[in-house]
């Protein structure tokens, strides 16, 4: 409709103005822009121009035409130059390439671009050369019928070549495309060489193939001119007058225009009948475009006047078809629109009636399966299509309540459920894990798999990508071209592999350079693309690759190194100190105060200094870390990019533990490997354990007997006890109460027994002389009953032997002990001669096994201590506190400690295979804390003045075994570094001179006992190397194979 109302509703243009725009078109013309040239020059009112202003309007409307034609010819044929270069058609390349340059019509860019393809051909070769034709007339000979083949709208014309021969200008043409103008040059080029062999008949069938082809063609319809010309003077014809010559070229082209003309009435009459006004619409700008081009040619004036008016008529009657035809479509539309409304009203209540119980019934069956969740939620929908559906809204409240009814006995059984694993956990963290050092959770493999547990490096673009370019692959590659082995690296193992071909031909890299890589066993991916760069760059240039966005990018490295990019690294790992620590405790009595201090004021928290200000203060020495670490990047790795030491490519800044890295691909990837160089020297850990292994025997053996008799035993005397009344009677019996003497005995013992309880006295009725019921008071006087003393005949041999007189250096021993006999037997046979008897006999035997072994982890190269003590405080000193009238004793505590102590200072060899350490473990025991009580006098006056003070203090007594010492030590041996024997052997064997020498009556007399102790302390220590990749790959053996 637009290009209708464009054609027909335009104004006619006033004679200055049609002027204007004939040189405006012609200024397009000349500038190149001839689409818009064109346009101008048909929309031109030929009546409104003077007699030159026509010719010219009518020369520049067909040398648009033809224009419009090359220009299109120059941009195919510099396409397919372009095609012939990247097939190697070098020669075929250079004709199409000069045919652009020599198109006048071509546009700057398409000779610019030809112009530098045509300079980059210089000197090559085409793969296969083509033999050069014999003649100018031969090659167009040739081409011919290739032509013919080419045009399908010149074969119905071939047929009447030889039965009824129709002149070119009654060819009826079809639409020209450019395909058919270049086909047409063709052929008119073919004439002229025939025409110059003299061959004018093949010559004048070229022409008219030509004009059939491209009707009114400018160089075939002069061909035959010339042919006709030439024919005329050899027949001896007087050749035509230029005015004849004018008036049949005007006639014939005036026939081709009305020829073509009623071919585009036909199509757009046939446009409209398919209702294809847009189509149509075209076909009439076409032929305004061919009615006002062949105006010139009309003779008289009134034909070209008669068929403007039938282009009028059928302009109008296409209007009119299509005014019609969208009536219909809106009135038809407006139909379907009011029909389509009340069926979608209609489907819509009936949409919604299935919905709701389609929804009901859901919510039915999610109740029935006990999902309340989604009922409620189906119900809510229920309630929102239909809010005024009273079953959906009661079966929702009660779904309702339902829902916090479970959800609240889902709570209780949580809590029982979570108070359960509650102590289940407490259970598991009973659980001593003997032998693993180092144990990984049984989901490690998860844990390691999630996205954020990335490794090394992967947080840099192509992180990931670099890790597949180390799984290893087998490599067979023999003579295979270059590009070849790129397709199979791809296709194999799924990567995406961009190469920069244009790149490297500028760099002289040739695609199908051989490539000769061929090895009995697996390599890495990443050294075989290494490899193959290697061998295509021939050593004349350096290839690399880059590995980003999921694709590896092959080109030359300097066009690698001139694209960077930025990454981040956590380095917050590197710059965590490993501190020494040198504080191991030292039981050692001399230093015992002074240690205690110390370690008073180590546990102060204001011990590094707080001003309360609460403001974050500044690191130095963890600034000083990280600029050593930006110091060790810029000098290791491309020094002379770094924009802070005068280069034009990277930079690298701090923050938050986070290196943020500006730089080429390669860089980044030294900068990375760096890193992780670095973290895997710090990712080894050395356990270490020391044992202090006691190893102790002893053996007693005792056996004495021991006689004592008494002689005249039954007549010692007795005493009397008097009273006022007279000797002391017993109030029962009336018999006189005799008291023996103050030597008496019990058993074998000469001694007064300190056995019994004290008995109260009775003043009245009983004067008790006794204080104990075996104890003889003191005589007191009284009648004697004899004065014969008992005889008591003593053996002492036991008190020799008896071994808690003897003594051993060894801990432990039996000597020493207050321990009774394994077996005594002792009695009295009481007589007027009393025999008491002792016999002892012992025989023990003790072993003992005592394992200290404390165990310590620690970073390469770091010292550290493990103590397991027991800290005693005991009273080492009293400091005086004097006051006025008052003096008192302050005491003073240290602190002892007791127990394992491990220190050690160790170092991983550098092939990972040694341990080198600096080892002082030892193991003290606080074997006893004497109390040392004593008094001093006091001071002053009055009430309690001058009272002696009562005060102590304490001396431990230590066991200390220490070891100070430098050893190296294979991974996970055990070597004795230091320990000490002990022995003791007592033998003592007594008796009583000459009766021991006796026979058979030396074992009365005579006692022996023998000790014998052992003790062995052993010291051992025994490292082990924990390397993180190697205990994952130990844990899970499966982790390495991934």
């Amino acid at each position: 409709m637009l290009l209708t109302v464009g054609w027909g509703g335009v104004p006619p243009l006033r004679a200055q103005d049609a002027s204007d725009t004939l040189q405006e078109a012609v200024r397009l013309f000349d500038q190149g822009d001839y689409l818009a040239a064109q346009e101008k020059l048909v929309k031109l009112d030929r009546s409104k121009l003077s007699a030159d202003e026509q010719a010219l309007r009518d020369d520049y409307l067909t040398r648009v035409q033809v224009a419009l034609t090359m220009y299109e010819k120059a941009q195919r044929d510099l396409e397919d130059a372009e095609t012939a270069i990247d097939e190697g058609e070098i020669e075929q390349a250079r004709r199409l390439l000069r045919g652009v340059l020599a198109n006048e019509y071509a546009a700057a860019a398409v000779r610019k671009a030809a112009t530098a393809h045509l300079r980059s051909l210089k000197g090559k070769k085409s793969k296969t050369q083509t033999p050069p034709s014999s003649s100018p007339a031969a090659t167009g000979t040739e081409r011919a019928p290739t032509e013919e083949k080419a045009s399908p709208e010149a074969q119905p014309e071939r047929g009447k070549e030889k039965g009824e021969e129709k002149p070119a200008e009654q060819r009826v043409p079809g639409k020209v495309t450019p395909e058919a103008v270049e086909q047409a040059k063709t052929l008119t080029e073919a004439g002229d060489a025939a025409m110059k062999a003299s061959r004018f008949e093949e010559a004048r069938q070229r022409y008219e193939e030509a004009l059939r082809l491209v009707p009114g063609f400018p160089e075939a319809v002069k061909g035959l001119q010339r042919l006709r010309d030439h024919q005329a003077v050899a027949a001896g014809e007087p050749s035509r007058s230029l005015l004849e010559r004018i008036r049949m070229e005007r006639r014939i082209n005036w026939q081709r225009a009305v020829t073509e003309y009623r071919d585009l009435d036909r199509m757009i009459r046939g446009h409209v009948q398919g209702h294809r006004f847009e189509e149509a619409h075209q076909a009439l700008i076409r032929a305004r475009q061919v009615v006002e081009a062949s105006r010139q040619y009309a003779d008289p004036v009134t034909k070209y006047e008669s068929l403007r008016n039938e282009l009028e008529t059928l302009q109008q009657f296409v209007e009119e078809e299509e005014r019609r035809y969208n009536e219909e479509q809106v009135a038809r539309v407006r139909r379907e629109v009011e029909e389509q409304r009340r069926r979608q009203l209609e489907e819509v209540k009936q949409r919604r009636a299935r919905q709701v119980e389609m929804l009901m019934k859901q919510a039915m069956q999610h109740r029935k399966d006990g999902d309340l969740d989604a009922a409620i939620n189906v119900l809510k929908q229920v309630v929102a299509i239909d809010p005024k559906n009273r079953p959906a809204r009661w079966t929702l409240d009660m779904l309702v309540d339902m829902r916090e009814m479970r959800i609240g006995r889902e709570l209780r059984d949580d809590l029982y459920r979570e108070t359960q694993r509650a102590l289940n956990d407490v259970e598991r963290s009973k659980i001593p894990w003997s032998e693993e050092t180092q144990r990984y959770p049984d989901n490690w493999l998860e844990i390691i798999s999630r996205p954020e547990r990335r490794r090394v490096g992967e947080n840099r673009p192509g992180g990931r990508l670099y890790g597949l370019l180390d799984k290893k692959v087998p490599v067979d590659f023999e003579g295979t071209p270059f590009d070849q082995v790129i397709e199979r690296l791809a296709s194999e193992h799924g990567l995406n592999i961009i190469v920069n071909w244009n790149d490297l031909k500028r760099a002289g890299v040739d695609r199908k350079t051989p490539i000769e890589l061929s090895l009995p066993r697996q390599i890495t991916l990443k050294r075989v693309l290494n490899e193959t760069l290697e061998q295509a760059g021939a050593g004349l240039v350096e290839l690399g690759f880059d590995a980003r966005e999921g694709a590896i990018k092959i080109a030359t490295r300097a066009t690698l190194d001139r694209q960077t990019y930025t990454a981040v690294y956590d380095i917050n790992d590197l710059l965590m100190e490993v501190p020494n620590f040198n504080d191991a405790p030292v039981s050692d009595l001399n230093r015992a105060n002074s240690r205690a201090i110390r370690a008073q004021q180590a546990d102060r928290p204001w011990k590094v200094g707080d001003d309360d200000d609460d403001e974050p203060e500044d690191d130095p020495e963890r600034t000083d870390r990280v600029q050593k670490i930006i110091d060790l990047i810029e000098d290791t790795i491309a020094p002379d990019s770094w924009i802070d030491r005068g280069g034009t490519v990277g930079t690298i800044r701090e923050i938050n533990g986070q290196l943020v890295v500006t730089q080429s691909s390669a860089a980044q990837r030294q900068i990375g490997n760096l890193l992780g160089k670095l973290r895997e020297q710090r990712a080894i850990q050395i356990a270490i354990e020391a044992r202090f292994i006691s190893v102790s025997s002893h053996y007693l053996e005792e056996l004495g007997v021991d006689i004592d008799l008494v002689l005249n035993s039954g007549n010692a005397g007795f005493d009397f006890v008097p009273t006022g009344q007279g000797p002391l009677t017993d109030p029962v019996l009336g018999n006189v109460v005799l008291l023996p003497r103050t030597f008496s005995r019990l058993g074998f013992v000469p001694t007064t027994p300190a056995l019994g309880n004290q008995l109260q006295q009775t003043p009245a009725q009983l004067a008790q002389p006794f204080g104990q019921p075996v104890l003889v008071p003191q005589r007191s006087g009284g009648a004697s009953g004899s004065r014969l003393t008992p005889l008591p005949i003593i053996n002492q041999v036991t008190s020799f032997t008896a071994p808690t007189n003897l003594g051993s250096d060894v801990p432990g021993s039996f000597a020493g002990q207050p321990i009774g006999p394994a077996f005594s037997l002792f009695g009295s046979f009481l007589d007027n001669i009393q025999v008491d008897f002792l016999i002892r006999a012992t025989e023990a035997d003790s072993r003992t096994n005592v394992l200290t072994a404390p165990r310590l982890v620690l970073f390469n190269g770091q010292r550290s201590w493990v103590a397991v003590t027991i800290q005693q405080n005991f009273v080492s000193q009293l400091n005086p506190v004097v006051a006025t009238g008052a003096v008192a004793q302050a005491p003073q505590t240290a602190t002892i400690d007791s127990g394992a102590v491990l220190d050690v200072a160790a170092t991983v060899t550098a092939d990972r295979r040694y341990v080198n350490m600096t080892l002082r473990p030892g193991l003290t025991r606080l074997l006893d804390l004497q109390t040392i009580p004593f008094s001093g006098g006091g001071a002053g006056g009055g009430f309690g003045g001058g009272t002696a003070l009562n005060a102590f203090i304490q001396l431990p007594t230590l066991s200390s075994q220490r070891v100070q010492t430098t050893v190296s030590v294979p991974d996970g041996g055990t070597l004795l570094i230091g320990g000490q024997k002990l022995a003791s052997e007592t033998e003592v064997e007594a008796g009583v001179p000459i009766l021991s020498k006796i026979p058979i009556l030396k074992r009365a007399y005579q006692s022996r006992s023998m000790v014998k102790d052992e003790q062995t302390l052993l010291i051992l220590v025994k490292p082990k190397i924990l390397i993180q990749t190697e205990q994952e790959q130990l844990a899970f053996p499966s982790f390495g194979q991934e």
